[in-house]
């Protein structure tokens, strides 16, 4: 197998603010030093710290909230809704999860638990606790159920 160098880059993973490493070249090509990078839809960047992570995987549910609205009105129930929820909710706020959720920031954490919140809200607005929410629809808050996926 022959490497492609003009698709080829160097990522570095250090918790040091910089580093000067020599560059890499390889058959007289220069490979480029990129400060972030994609693998398997997770981006990671030089420190390992998943910046914006919680917003993409946000929008990336974004047309699955926008389609539990319509059932609602439709008179769907709860509980269909709220396996919806999980199949499509969780299958994308939880994508790899045990390899980032641990690493957030806490207002990352906190975006993402208000972002259930509001699913829920939409779900169940009869009931004004959050935590009665989960009960009816047997879920776990955001933190439990995103460090057990397997």
């Amino acid at each position: 197998m022959l490497l492609n160098t003009a698709k080829s880059s160097v990522n570095t993973f250090t918790l040091m603010k910089e580093i000067h490493s020599e560059p890499i070249v390889i058959n007289n090509n220069q490979i480029s030093e990129k400060s972030s990078v994609k693998f398997l839809g997770i981006r990671y960047d030089k420190q390992l710290r998943f910046t914006n992570l919680a917003e993409a995987m946000i929008s990336k549910s974004t047309p699955a909230y926008h389609a539990i609205i319509r059932p609602k009105r439709a008179g769907a129930s709860a509980h269909s809704l709220g396996m919806f929820f999980k199949s499509r909710f969780l299958s994308i706020l939880s994508y790899a999860a045990p390899a980032w959720f641990l690493y957030l920031a806490d207002n990352d954490k906190e975006f993402l638990k208000k972002y259930q919140r509001l699913c829920l809200r939409v779900i169940l607005p009869q009931l004004t606790n959050y935590d009665e929410r989960l009960q009816q629809l047997n879920i776990d808050p955001v933190s439990i159920a995103l460090l057990h996926v397997a």
